[in-house]
């Protein structure tokens, strides 16, 4: 938890009535925390979100994921995990250089890209 996200919390006291925070930990634990949480796209698993990308078209392979205008772009190892459990799945097919039909969703991906649930879950 980053210091921000303790803030918040003890925000949380005495905003409907009087109250306190109390923190079970000490102010070093607090200060040694980082000032904030890095944003959810860089500390998460990636393969939901390549899955729903190749499911919209807007990606066939991990270079259109990686050159994606992301606002804060994931790192290439994450994305290259994603796809890695994506393909252990079965749920990608391979994308094959100058076939513009390669990659994609097959038919375990395109079923899985219609449940509401984490890829490694469904499969």
């Amino acid at each position: 938890m980053s210091q921000a996200s303790a803030n918040q919390r003890s925000g949380r006291c005495g905003r409907v009535s009087d109250g306190i925070a109390i923190r079970l930990y000490s102010e070093e634990d607090f200060e040694s925390r980082p000032l904030f949480t890095d944003p959810e796209i860089l500390r998460t698993n990636l393969a939901a979100v390549i899955l729903q990308m190749t499911a919209m078209g807007v990606a066939r392979g991990p270079k259109d994921v990686e050159n994606f205008p992301f606002v804060e772009p994931p790192d290439s190892r994450a994305i290259n995990d994603g796809v890695t459990l994506l393909r252990e799945l079965g749920a990608l097919n391979a994308v094959r250089p100058g076939d513009a039909k390669s990659g994609g969703l097959t038919a375990v991906g395109q079923q899985l890209a219609q449940l509401p649930v984490d890829p490694a879950s469904a499969g």
